[in-house]
């Protein structure tokens, strides 16, 4: 990564907090999830350990066009190539049209095929803190271990792979096709589930060093809690959802609208 002129990165926020993103793509600055919290991505401080958010395609000899759409808090940075077009949309939700404190990004392709790579590098509180990264349902969760114990969700439309504190992505888009990313905060019971595995791993770590691995599974088991019993329930009589012919849920629920 080079560093960018202050000119060359447009803004996108939902009035909670705004993320700068440069002319190629790259995400290298963002608070989160006000704009008094420690830094996600401080790339644009030091390039080596602040970390970033790129979606960025494969072409060579490429020009780069920076535009809002017209009256809109959406991004676009356009990749202009012989190879190809694509372009990359980025925008926060304000409360009210969906959840705050998330930030879509779509890649897109407009001319061509385009090979495109993902790297999603968060450096949690100006990179002082350290953070776990882990695989769930529908995503990647990056848990901060520092104060406050920021976390946060990734969740895609194309393969992702968590590469060491990091999360990956390459995919192919003919012309028209597209991938979205969706960062966010994860549901709360996933976040609670977080914190307990992060507390336990915590309380067994002198034993782990120790070298008593019984000692810890002890500890494991010990602070186990047995199901509540449950009340038997009446049974209700089954209601049937009824489907509205020809919707679809997709991942982004409606934010982009349409595709073209």
């Amino acid at each position: 990564m080079a560093y960018h002129p202050i000119e060359n990165y447009g803004l996108v926020g939902d009035l909670h907090t705004v993320a700068l993103v440069a002319e190629n793509a790259s995400i290298d600055f963002m608070c989160f999830p006000r704009f008094d919290s420690p830094t996600i991505f401080a790339g644009l401080l030091d390039e080596h350990k602040g970390g970033c958010f790129k979606i960025h395609p494969n072409l060579d000899q490429v020009r780069h066009k920076q535009l809002y759409l017209p009256d809109s808090n959406v991004l676009v940075s356009r990749f202009l190539s012989e190879q190809g077009v694509a372009e990359v949309s980025d925008f926060m939700p304000v409360k009210g049209v969906a959840e705050p404190h998330t930030l879509v990004r779509r890649a897109r392709t407009v001319r061509g095929e385009v090979r495109f790579r993902m790297l999603c590098a968060p450096r949690f509180d100006y990179a002082r803190a350290h953070h776990t990264v882990e695989r769930v349902r529908d995503g990647i969760i990056f848990s901060s271990q520092g104060r406050g114990g920021t976390a946060l969700r990734l969740r895609a439309t194309v393969p992702v792979q968590a590469a060491n504190s990091d999360c990956v992505a390459e995919f192919s888009l003919s012309a028209g096709e597209s991938a979205d990313f969706v960062l966010e905060r994860p549901p709360a019971e996933e976040k609670a589930a977080i914190d307990a595995a992060i507390e336990k791993s915590i309380a067994v770590l002198p034993q782990l060093l120790a070298g008593d691995m019984q000692g810890a599974m002890n500890k494991l088991h010990t602070d186990e809690q047995p199901p509540a019993k449950k009340e038997p329930e009446k049974k209700a009589e089954p209601v049937k959802a009824q489907k509205e012919p020809g919707k679809k849920e997709g991942l982004l629920s409606g934010l982009f609208g349409r595709k073209k």
